[in-house]
């Protein structure tokens, strides 16, 4: 146990120097735009970034590259992985793009699961992403490769466009914040018009069905192994299921009678009511995608 302490210790240290090292590049650039200020006003003088640990840093000796992540404000934080998935929103609902992060964050999670999808994929035309992966150092990286952003600027329930508004204005929960910036602008602006909404729209009905039968049908609530390889190894084996799943059920879909050759029809056998959902596929080889996680905690 003593040594686990000791080796626990050092590896907090050590990303201690890590991010140090990092926030060392922005802590000078602000120093020097401070120096370039007139007047005797130029506010408070930047901290330099710490090297040590802070005084509640934790770390988990079972595994020690899993991070403290909880899903949402009313829940628990748990010791878990960051799985992102990137989800084809033209209809397939198959996962062409998986990996796994330590962070809880997803603000900068964008590109580096946009790179995890192979070549042999194809690439992206167009991404539909929430509002957790509002990155505008991201976005335009990402537009500038040639790939149209859809992100939402704040939260979804507020960008909701409701029939009928039962609560007061100054009852609801949602009060986002008005973007600064003009890229933000222009994004809020894209996602508002009708063409926007149509897209994003398709964000509601490819991922989140995705990670729902995920954990629901395939029963998968919990990474079993430890470290970070393994867990990405187990999360790909995971998102293969899934694509078998989904490849066999997309091969069992009848065609439709409809004049229109896009649209096919799937039936759902399983239910009583025989309920019928509607699949449009495009013929564009460059498939619009939506990108999510859910933080999974590691297995006991």
């Amino acid at each position: 146990m003593r040594e686990k302490l000791e080796a626990a210790r050092a590896t907090l240290e050590e990303r201690a120097r890590q991010r140090a090292q990092s926030e060392q590049p922005a802590y000078e650039a602000k120093v020097k735009e401070r120096a370039q200020r007139e007047g005797r006003r130029k506010g408070p003088e930047p901290q330099p970034p710490r090297a040590e640990p802070e005084p509640g840093a934790q770390i988990n000796l079972t595994d020690a590259e899993s991070r403290l992540m909880r899903k949402s404000r009313n829940e628990a934080f748990e010791q878990s992985y960051n799985a992102q998935a990137a989800v084809c929103a033209d209809g397939s609902q198959i996962i062409v793009g998986a990996r796994v992060s330590a962070s809880s964050c997803d603000a900068n999670e964008l590109e580096p699961t946009l790179a995890a999808i192979p070549a042999a994929a194809g690439h992206p035309a167009r991404v539909l992403i929430d509002s957790g992966y509002l990155n505008r150092g991201a976005f335009a990286r990402v537009m500038e490769s040639g790939v149209e952003v859809y992100g939402a600027v704040a939260a979804e329930a507020s960008m909701a466009r409701r029939r009928y508004k039962f609560r007061p204005a100054d009852r609801r929960r949602e009060h986002p914040r008005e973007p600064a910036d003009a890229l933000l602008i222009a994004m809020k602006e894209k996602l508002v018009s009708q063409e926007g909404r149509a897209l994003y729209a398709r964000r509601q009905i490819s991922v989140e069905p995705a990670f729902g039968i995920i954990k629901a049908a395939l029963g998968f609530r919990q990474f079993l192994l430890r470290g970070e390889r393994k867990v990405s190894g187990e999360w790909q084996l995971v998102t293969l299921a899934y694509n078998c799943k989904r490849i066999c059920r997309l091969r069992r879909a009848k065609p439709s009678t409809a004049p229109s050759p896009s649209t096919t029809r799937v039936r759902n056998s399983r239910h009583p009511l025989r309920q019928r959902w509607r699949i449009t596929r495009k013929s564009s080889a460059t498939p619009s995608l939506r990108l999510s996680r859910f933080a999974s905690p590691t297995g006991g």
